[in-house]
């Protein structure tokens, strides 16, 4: 596994080997009462075997779950911190000339100059200054294969203008593999837990630990999964060229069409 994959598995195993702890603690605090059972349920009414459980509870809640929820909210901010930093190293703005906007306008123009019979070569040269511009190039990849395609004699495919769109299409990959796994970080472990797990019985009442449910538990793979696909698609990224591309283009086409 790579660097960030590695980071995301050591949270993982940091949130695991706390929760770990945190009920072993929850469970040593029961031990007074787990050793009364029988004299507990001889001496004691009904209500007040319920409130001695409430009262268990509520110190659990105050003295374990509490603490474990604030190093939980920890973690959760190291694993979203760390990706937005892998994020930055990897998506930042391209350098961009004062006329930006009239190469694009000129761009636009040339490409439209060469009707559907435009080629990949030709398209690139025309296009090489945006080249790592992502939202640009979006732009421009629907303006050819609307020009391709429309013309009658081919459509258009991602292969045939593989030197023009190629460093575009690895991005996009990487673009949305950053979206997925931003949106399983975003509260992974801090997640409200749809599961309890029961610490003490006492009758029909008891004492529990808010426990991972199986979602919450696939939710820890996949953190480590997707960093490792990120970084398989960021090695692909870097064989087509060691450039950076933008997501914030999009408003420099505005009425530019």
């Amino acid at each position: 596994m790579g660097k960030l994959s590695n980071e995301m598995a050591a949270l993982v195993d940091m949130y695991k080997k706390q929760r770990e702890n945190s009920i072993n603690q929850a469970k040593s605090l029961l031990k007074n009462i787990a050793s009364q059972v029988p004299y507990i349920m001889n001496t004691y009414t009904l209500e007040g075997r319920q409130e001695l459980l409430r009262d268990k509870s509520k110190f659990i809640d105050k003295n374990v779950i509490e603490p474990w929820n604030a190093f939980n909210k920890k973690l959760n901010k190291l694993a979203n911190d760390r990706i937005a930093i892998v994020k930055n190293e990897v998506i930042k703005e391209p350098a961009r000339s004062s006329d930006y906007q009239v190469k694009i306008q000129n761009a636009i123009t040339f490409i439209k100059s060469y009707g559907s019979e435009l080629s990949d070569q030709e398209a690139f040269d025309v296009l090489k200054d945006f080249i790592d511009d992502f939202e640009i190039m979006k732009q421009f990849e629907n303006i050819i294969y609307q020009q391709v395609s429309m013309g009658g004699t081919r459509s258009f495919d991602i292969p045939s203008f593989h030197k023009t769109f190629g460093r575009y299409h690895a991005m996009k990959k990487l673009v949305d593999k950053f979206d997925e796994i931003e949106a399983e970080a975003k509260d992974i472990f801090v997640r409200p837990r749809t599961n309890k797990l029961i610490l003490f019985q006492l009758g029909m009442d008891n004492v529990a630990f808010p426990d991972d449910s199986y979602d919450e538990m696939n939710s820890h793979d996949l953190i480590v999964r997707y960093a490792r696909e990120l970084e398989e698609l960021l090695s692909a990224y870097k064989e087509l060229g060691n450039s950076f591309v933008s997501q914030k283009s999009e408003l420099m086409f505005h009425n530019l069409q």
